[in-house]
């Protein structure tokens, strides 16, 4: 491993370009950390919305829950839309206001 490295880094500072033959993913979470990136905003988001609404956050739990088991997601780009407590409070100008962005 040592050798490789040290070949690697000579044809780098010779001026060559090393073609890529690996292709490195993160199927599970250890390379970054998707789930708290994920986790921080949406809460932030979630909050905002409480505020917003005055609806308590745990109150929309079982209905985000429900859209994200339907759609198979957690990142489903129209969430507040499906969200049906929502939906009763601010009607077409809730799916008006996000398609205009």
């Amino acid at each position: 491993m040592q050798a490789t490295l040290e070949l690697v880094a000579r044809a780098v500072s010779q001026g060559m370009t090393l073609m890529k033959k690996a292709l490195i993913t993160d199927v599970d979470n250890t390379l970054f950390d998707w789930v708290d990136v994920w986790y921080k905003s949406f809460s932030a988001m979630l909050d905002k919305v409480s505020e917003i609404s005055g609806i308590p956050a745990p109150s929309l739990y079982p209905s985000i829950s429900a859209v994200h088991q339907r759609f198979g997601t957690s990142e489903y780009a129209f969430l507040l839309e499906e969200i049906p407590e929502l939906a009763d409070r601010y009607g077409d100008e809730l799916s008006q206001s996000s398609h205009q962005q």
